[in-house]
This record gives structure tokens, C-alpha cells and sequence, in this order.
């Protein structure tokens, strides 16, 4: 693939494999954590955990591998009223519906 420079989120990007790490927030799982002060922090939370996240019908989740445990669950938005359009996660052509307005 051919290297291209180009601006993504404030950072520079100098291939369109490559995505730089702006995370403002970032998720953590408490058995890791404790884990890791039992061990005298010899390794960062990043080098230590090891997660998944996934697409679910709820919405996106993050998975420990080391314990086996949710970590956290983000949910799709849902409409409050009628009339709001949100985001919704992916459907089949068959259950769309079109938002009413």
C-alpha cells in the first residue's frame, strides 16, 4: 500500500494503515490493575492487559482476555422521542426503519 501523509485528529498520519494514539480516556480493567501492583509495576497497564472489543447487538464491548470479564459496555444511542434521529447500530435491510419527521 502506498505511504500517504495526511492529518487525522490533530496528529499527522503518514500511512493509511496507521492511526496514532490521541485516546483521551482509556479503560482499564480492576483485576489487571490490582495485578499489576501485586507485581511492583514492572509493566504498564498497556504492555500488561490484554483486551477485545466487539461489536454486540447493545453496542461495543471491551473484553479482558486475562480474566475472563467484561470491562465495560458502550451502548448504542436510542432515540428519546419519536422523532429524534440518532445513531443506531447496523441492521439488515429488512429492519430498517426510516426516521419520521
Amino acid at each position: 500500500m502506498a505511504t500517504t501523509t495526511r492529518e487525522l485528529m490533530g496528529a499527522t498520519v503518514d500511512s493509511a494503515d496507521t492511526v496514532p494514539d490521541v485516546g483521551h480516556l482509556y479503560f482499564n480493567c480492576a483485576r489487571c490493575m490490582t495485578d499489576l501492583e501485586r507485581r511492583g509495576g514492572d509493566q504498564s497497564p498497556r504492555e500488561y492487559m490484554r483486551f477485545t472489543v466487539g461489536i454486540t447487538d447493545a453496542g461495543v464491548q471491551v473484553w479482558c482476555l486475562r480474566h475472563n470479564r467484561n470491562v465495560a459496555l458502550i451502548e448504542w444511542a436510542r432515540p428519546r422521542r419519536k422523532d429524534t434521529a440518532v445513531l443506531a447500530p447496523p441492521t439488515a435491510p429488512s429492519e430498517r426503519r426510516t426516521a419520521r419527521h
